[in-house]
């Protein structure tokens, strides 16, 4: 069987690992290396729950692209909208739609790069 398809994209066969942060610690180079070059997506566990995955770069490449695409679409619909009906609302609108304390936001963003987001003693 081929591993390519009719339009030459590589299928990924993929063996799930499952490792603890314990295990991923003690075998971070061998699960690098299943990951980089057998294409593996390697699951990693705290306390039974799946908290990250090891993934191909090709997959992390592809992820950011799928993002971006959809990023695009949402703009060009937006903007759309904008242009049939003219309307629009103001940024503080739309953190408030969305639950975001802007002001807080704000407030950060005038610290010190070297200190934000840590808490000051």
């Amino acid at each position: 069987m081929s591993a390519f398809g009719e339009m030459g994209e590589r299928y990924m066969y993929t063996t799930y690992i499952v490792a603890s942060i314990r295990e991923a610690r003690s075998n971070l180079a061998e699960l690098i290396n299943r990951v980089a070059y057998r294409g593996e997506r390697v699951p990693l566990q705290r306390r039974g729950k799946t908290v990250a995955v090891l993934v191909p770069a090709e997959d992390a490449e592809l992820l950011e692209r799928l993002e971006d695409e959809a990023d695009l679409r949402d703009a060009r619909e937006a903007l759309a909208d904008y242009e049939r009906t003219g309307e629009a609302i103001t940024l503080d609108e739309l953190a408030t739609d969305l639950g975001i304390d802007l002001q807080a936001y704000r407030h950060e963003l005038q610290r010190p790069p070297d200190s934000r987001g840590r808490e000051t003693a």
